[in-house]
């Protein structure tokens, strides 16, 4: 499900500097509601950024003749579901994730997510990592800070060299899934979840059904 944030607007500034406290304040004030209710979504205990390979993509050269396009957000919206499918199929348990794209400065889309992935085994950060590779490129997950068990317990849960997020979940949403306008991936929720979800941000956003 793909839900598209429109920007805040404000009503009858007095001055200039009255109209960007105003934008500040509200947007704020959504940034807060946002990071609650993404919380509230899932027990989110990954967090990270995938992006595409740029000797695979982007404009072809004398060198690389023959090198892939950029994928638009669409056909990436559909990249990120096809590949927790397959980490679904891999892993044998559902996955619920929300991911937020930017435009990189080599012309791709990267993306920025949370992943309740359920209890976390040796190994499932890789197959995350190893699944968006094979096909795309870059990826890089780790725990969030806020879910991180204690240094004693590390290598029996995630095993050696899995990473932990100097950012706990909120922190991340709040840093990487919020923006006044945009494009969110919702993967694995059921329909009640998704519309509680809309409930609370109706005021913030509007849904394309089509997508």
């Amino acid at each position: 499900m793909v839900v598209q944030r429109t920007a805040l607007t404000s009503s009858c500034p007095r001055t200039w500097a009255d109209m960007v406290a105003m934008e500040r304040a509200r947007e704020e004030k959504a940034r807060g509601v946002m990071v609650r209710q993404v919380s509230c979504l899932a027990e989110w205990n990954l967090c990270g950024a995938l992006a595409y390979d740029a000797d695979r993509h982007g404009r072809s050269t004398s060198r690389l003749p023959f090198r892939l396009a950029y994928p638009n957000l669409v056909i990436s919206d559909t990249h990120i579901h096809l590949w927790l499918v397959r980490c679904e199929q891999v892993l044998g348990r559902r996955v619920q994730a929300i991911f937020a794209p930017e435009q990189h400065r080599v012309g791709g889309p990267h993306w920025h997510g949370l992943l309740a992935a359920g209890p976390i085994q040796r190994n499932d950060v890789v197959t995350f990592e190893e699944e968006w590779m094979a096909y795309h490129g870059y990826a890089r997950l780790e725990r969030p800070r806020s879910c991180a068990p204690p240094v004693s317990q590390r290598s029996e849960m995630v095993g050696e060299g899995v990473l932990t997020s100097p950012l706990s979940a909120e922190e991340f949403c709040a840093k990487y899934l919020w923006k006044p306008e945009g494009t969110l991936v919702l993967h694995g929720f059921s329909d009640a979840a998704v519309r509680s979800f809309r409930a609370v941000l109706e005021d913030l956003i509007w849904v394309d059904e089509s997508l």
